[in-house]
């Protein structure tokens, strides 16, 4: 079965001309041709496979550390399975490209981010083993998570027991028709759950989206002292926030590196943020 698998990515990359694309850094084509390969393919039936193929292609980034190519390939395999769930009314795992679109914010240092979408991946496996948390904490949302944290993912609040709590009162029905019911009413609610999250940090993400449209010109070395003041901002008050995005509209139109410093440190100085060692190396 392994050597099937292998053989039909193999066949796939080949037809989908992504070693060539690779080579040429078209990376917007190469997320088009996976995306209408994956249409031809049933979620229900193919999950795997679909896993698979684009995984293939992110570990790459991911290896290279080209972080946010991985972020726009994960992110659209997401929104591929998060659409075709709705077609089908059902609910199809989206722990994977969560999970490494976690990796890949890490990788870059933006923790907030990366923090989000590991708890969206957890609480993917969460409807995924139907709340088995012994599944759920050999899974890698769960241990990236405690590792990098230092701390479990938290469970969504409205949950007033644990989910094993509730799968060993399931458990101990005698009634498998009413068992089965109960565990239905649970599932509906860990997806009511999990939709109410996603909206917040679908609203998180657009903001993040933002950032990274209006720096996409600026030198790497400055993309990276922005995304760095990000963390900060986003724990700041509306009026830094706001100063925040003015000045994003600003940098662009400057053009001299010297006074793009400055005028990143001034508003450093007029709020009073802190220049990380990262930051300093590259300012200096």
């Amino acid at each position: 079965m392994k050597n099937n698998i292998e053989s039909w990515v193999k066949e796939k990359i080949e037809k989908l001309n992504i070693i060539q694309l690779l080579k040429e850094k078209k990376h917007d084509e190469i997320v088009k041709n996976l995306k209408q390969e994956t249409l031809n393919y049933d979620p229900e039936i193919d999950l795997n496979r679909i896993e698979i193929l684009w995984n293939t292609i992110g570990i790459y980034y991911l290896e290279e550390r080209k972080s946010e190519c991985a972020i726009m390939l994960y992110r659209e395999l997401a929104k591929i399975l998060e659409d075709k769930g709705k077609e089908a009314n059902k609910h199809y795992h989206k722990g994977l490209p969560y999970h490494n679109m976690a990796v890949a914010y890490l990788q870059m240092g933006t923790m907030e981010q990366g923090r989000s979408f590991l708890i969206n991946a957890f609480w993917e496996d969460l409807i995924k083993t139907r709340g088995n948390m012994n599944e759920v904490i050999n899974a890698p949302a769960y241990n990236v998570y405690l590792n990098v944290f230092g701390e479990e993912p938290p469970l969504p609040e409205q949950v007033t027991l644990t989910s094993n709590e509730i799968l060993t009162i399931i458990n101990k029905l005698p009634n498998v028709q009413n068992r089965e019911k109960i565990d239905e009413e649970i599932m509906k609610m860990l997806r009511t759950i999990n939709s109410g999250v996603k909206e917040i940090k679908e609203k998180m993400e657009i903001n993040h989206e933002v950032i990274l449209e209006k720096i996409n010109s600026l030198d790497n070395n400055i993309q990276i002292v922005i995304l760095e003041l990000e963390k900060q901002v986003n724990e700041s008050e509306d009026n830094v926030r706001n100063d925040f995005m003015n000045l994003l509209e600003e940098l662009p139109f400057i053009g001299k590196p010297i006074s793009i410093t400055r005028k990143i440190m001034t508003f450093v100085d007029k709020h009073g943020l802190t220049i990380t060692e990262k930051m300093k190396k590259i300012l200096k």
